[in-house]
């Protein structure tokens, strides 16, 4: 069934379904706390054959400080969660946290703990939580004729990722309105969550220096977002629109692609 399908599934589960990756409630100051988790398994996620622990480490904390960017929230606190198998050298887990740390530092992440089990595989799960000054907008806001945007070159992620080339991606936070949320399974892939068709044109879609189109279009692991407005806002680059129905076009062909966890 995929992991949209799987979300479905789980979603009546929930005290409080959401459709989006973060979860957010008021504050009695008129802010807004958002939490997120994310999960980060080596082989699936990254690669320590030839990615240093110090960059995987970032990467799992910049990718986690994008959920909460998406939704124009400032980091507060985090924890960190390790699932290592036991014969692994302590050096290479102490590596992983430095850039975990490295990057929780430079971006006022404050981590306050977590834990440690014994596992087969190498993960580590970052949970995150921030405050926003205005309130957030999920997906199910957008509405068909809305805007399709995005906040900068996409595919540079898949482009290295497919080079074996490990990069620091920086996180930023979007306080310009809109419904928006990271790219971190592909535009595409992207684009469904917020359950309404979209027609994009290629030809509006930056492309980073060194990627493809097929990988700005599919390509995840991306700091950068895609934004649902009702106008052009910020700094956005307008793709697209949303349009009724279900159907993801690319120059008014059906297209699909991305990263399923599930597929």
């Amino acid at each position: 069934m995929g992991e949209l399908g799987l979300l479905e599934r789980l979603r009546p589960l929930l005290a409080n379904p959401l459709d989006d990756d973060v979860a957010v409630w008021p504050e009695p100051d008129g802010s807004f706390t958002v939490a997120t988790c994310d999960a980060f398994v080596e082989g699936r996620h990254f690669d320590l054959a030839w990615m240093a622990p110090e960059d995987a480490g970032w990467r799992a904390c910049a990718l986690t400080l994008a959920d909460l960017g998406a939704k124009a929230a400032r980091p507060a606190f985090g924890l960190v969660s390790l699932a290592a198998p036991a014969q692994m050298e302590a050096d290479v887990v102490e590596r992983l946290y430095r850039g975990l740390s490295d990057c929780a530092e430079e971006f006022e992440l404050r981590l306050v703990g977590g834990d440690t089990v014994a596992s087969p595989v190498l993960s580590l799960t970052v949970f995150a939580i921030g405050r926003a000054e205005v309130e957030p907008l999920s997906r199910s806001a957008a509405r068909p004729g809305w805007v399709i945007g995005v906040t900068g070159p996409l595919g540079a992620e898949a482009a290295a990722l497919a080079g074996r080339r490990a990069t620091r991606p920086r996180p930023y936070w979007w306080p310009h309105g809109g419904a928006a949320g990271d790219i971190s399974d592909g535009l595409l892939r992207e684009l469904a969550k917020f359950r309404l068709g979209a027609a994009i044109d290629s030809a509006r879609v930056p492309v980073a220096a060194g990627a493809t189109l097929q990988q700005a279009l599919t390509g995840g692991e991306e700091v950068h977002f895609v934004v649902a407005s009702p106008e052009i806002v910020g700094g956005m680059i307008a793709i697209g629109e949303f349009t009724d129905g279900d159907r993801i076009l690319v120059d008014g062909a059906e297209a699909e692609g991305g990263y399923d966890h599930f597929a």
